[in-house]
C-alpha cells in the first residue's frame, strides 16, 4: 500500500492539484475518526498500561485503512478530474450492464447517481455549519420538475474497453468464490 500510495500521491498532485487540495480539508475528520475507531476498539495488546490505550493491532488495522482509504481517494480525484458527470454515468452503466441480465434496472440506479452527485457538488460548493445543514434536514425539499427524459444512447466500448470490463468482472466473479 505504501508503494502504490508513494505513486498516487505525486500523480494525483500533478494531474489533479486543486481537486485534491480541495479534498484534503474534508477527509481529515474521516481519517481522524478511522484511526480512532480502529485504533481503540480493535482487540489487542495496549500501548500503555490503562484501559483506555489504543492496541498495537488496532493501530496497525488502522494505518492500514487509513492508506486504502486515501489511496482510494486520490484515484478518484483523478478520475474525477477527467471524467465529466455524463462521462462517469455513462462508464457506471458500461460496467454495470452485466446485471441487467439479473433484471437490475441500472438505468434508474444511473439517474439517481446522476441526481445524488449533483446535489452533492451544489452542497460542497456552500459552506454551510452544522446547525443549517440539520435545519435543511428537518425543513421538505420540492422535488425539481424534471421531465421524464430516456438516458442518451451510450456510445460502444471499444474492443480493448470490452477486455477490461470483463477482466474486471472476472476479478470480482473470483473474489466473490475466494471468499466463500
Amino acid at each position: 500500500m505504501l508503494a502504490l500510495l508513494a505513486l498516487l500521491l505525486p500523480a494525483a498532485w500533478c494531474l489533479a492539484r486543486e481537486r485534491v487540495r480541495r479534498s484534503l480539508p474534508r477527509i481529515k475528520w474521516l481519517l481522524l475518526a478511522t484511526a480512532l475507531i480502529y485504533g481503540w476498539t480493535t482487540p489487542g495488546e495496549y500501548i500503555w498500561a490503562s484501559s483506555w490505550s489504543p492496541t498495537q493491532e488496532g493501530i496497525k488495522l488502522a494505518l492500514d485503512q487509513i492508506l486504502r482509504l486515501s489511496a482510494v481517494i486520490l484515484s478518484l480525484q483523478i478520475v474525477l478530474h477527467y471524467l465529466s458527470r455524463r462521462d462517469l454515468v455513462i462508464g457506471l452503466v458500461h460496467l454495470l450492464w452485466p446485471l441487467s441480465f439479473l433484471r437490475v434496472p441500472i438505468e434508474r440506479f444511473a439517474v439517481r447517481l446522476a441526481l445524488t452527485i449533483e446535489a452533492a457538488e451544489q452542497l460542497l460548493e456552500t459552506r454551510h455549519t452544522f446547525a443549517q445543514l440539520l435545519a435543511q434536514l428537518h425543513t421538505p425539499n420540492e422535488a425539481p420538475a424534471t421531465e421524464n427524459q430516456p438516458l442518451p444512447a451510450l456510445p460502444t466500448l471499444k474492443p480493448w474497453q470490452w477486455g477490461v470490463q470483463c477482466l474486471l468482472l472476472s476479478a470480482c466473479v473470483l473474489t466473490l468464490l475466494k471468499w466463500n
